[in-house]
């Protein structure tokens, strides 16, 4: 399965992402880290833009269809106890 995680670098969207991973499934993690903490703290510098990310992720998306899994990811947040049940 294909997923598009949004926020990938927080802390959830990472433990949703290593999931998905775990499963084998292909994923897209997409965030801004430019002028961020991961950037002015760790060096890390983004491969490409902010702009041309979301360009991307547009064009990349316009060839996929949505699948909403949030219950199943809320599911694994609350097996993994970093969600409180009725977060």
């Amino acid at each position: 399965m294909k997923i598009l995680i949004t926020g990938g670098a927080s802390f959830i969207g990472s433990h949703v992402g290593e999931y998905y991973a775990s499963k084998g499934d292909f994923r897209h993690c997409f965030a801004d880290v430019s002028n961020s903490k991961i950037e002015n703290n760790l060096g890390y510098k983004p491969k490409i833009d902010f702009e041309r990310g979301m360009k991307e992720l547009v064009e990349w998306g316009e060839k996929e269809e949505a699948v909403d899994k949030f219950e199943e990811a809320h599911e694994e947040l609350l097996k993994r106890k970093l969600v409180e049940n009725g977060s």
